[in-house]
């Protein structure tokens, strides 16, 4: 996993959803509808140029398939790309909002 040094943390969270987002093959477009937020909003965070409310981050993070603490914590590092493992850990959700593995 490659590591952005130097960025502001608004920079990195934008860089770990855009790599969230193209690892799941989504367009903006459908990451944005999966997430309940407009595109461009989509797009200026991606860029690093919106402050993100903890609500988004949420709804973003869940929209990915992961736990709002590690998209968070990606964001932290400067990780960009996929996750490394799968499961809870890695931010695995599965149907209806559950960590994979409960019921």
């Amino acid at each position: 996993m490659a590591k952005a040094p130097g960025r502001d943390i608004r920079e990195r969270f934008g860089l770990a959803v855009k790599a969230g987002r193209e690892a799941l093959g989504l367009t903006q477009e459908e990451l944005a509808e999966r997430a309940g937020i407009h595109r461009t909003y989509l797009s200026d965070v991606e860029r690093g140029s919106r402050n993100v409310s903890l609500v988004n981050v949420e709804r973003l993070a869940l929209a990915l398939g992961m736990a709002p603490s590690e998209l968070l914590r990606r964001a932290e590092r400067g990780l960009i790309g996929p996750p490394r493992r799968a499961g809870v850990a890695a931010g695995g959700w599965g149907r209806g909002g559950h960590p994979v593995g409960e019921g």
